[in-house]
């Protein structure tokens, strides 16, 4: 989230201690909103969204104690709870939790264990070969002069 939300509502909260009466909101309320602003600002830029909710409702309650007590007129009374809405939108819209990769770098690395290595795989076989465990027992289709009955090239008479 970028700083605009809690800077737009900075801007109307300095109207506000600007203000003439009957609304005058106090320094010191309009400091503690500021630095309620502010905590919103950090929080979002952190990636915490929970922080910043935390901080904005701060904010929130400041501005509902202020305008309860006759410090806010009503006009700007709304200004800041529109702004407050808005903000509230951006931050569950905008505001993710920092992923693991971006956390601290004070964190111990994770060890990650080796695992077995395979054994290697066998080597092909050229069929025919001695290897050739696909036709046990010598009875392949070669070249060879067999020992069998059938009268071939150069076989026993």
């Amino acid at each position: 989230m970028r700083a605009a939300p809690a800077a737009a509502l900075a801007g109307v909260l300095l109207c506000a201690c600007a203000s003439s009466p009957p609304a005058v909101l106090s320094a010191a309320a309009a400091s503690r909103m500021h630095a309620d602003l502010t905590q919103v600002e950090a929080s979002a830029g952190a990636h915490d969204p929970a922080g910043a909710t935390r901080a904005l409702e701060n904010f929130a309650a400041a501005v509902a104690r202020e305008h309860a007590a006759g410090h806010l007129t009503a006009g700007l009374y709304a200004g800041l709870e529109t702004g407050i809405a808005r903000a509230r939108a951006r931050i569950g819209a905008e505001v993710r939790p920092a992923t693991p990769a971006a956390a601290s770098s004070t964190t111990a690395p994770t060890v990650v264990a080796p695992t077995a290595t395979p054994p290697p795989a066998a080597a092909p076989v050229s069929p025919g070969s001695s290897t050739d465990q696909s036709n046990p027992a010598g009875k392949g289709h070669g070249n060879g002069k067999g020992e069998g009955k059938a009268k071939g090239k150069g076989g026993k008479d």
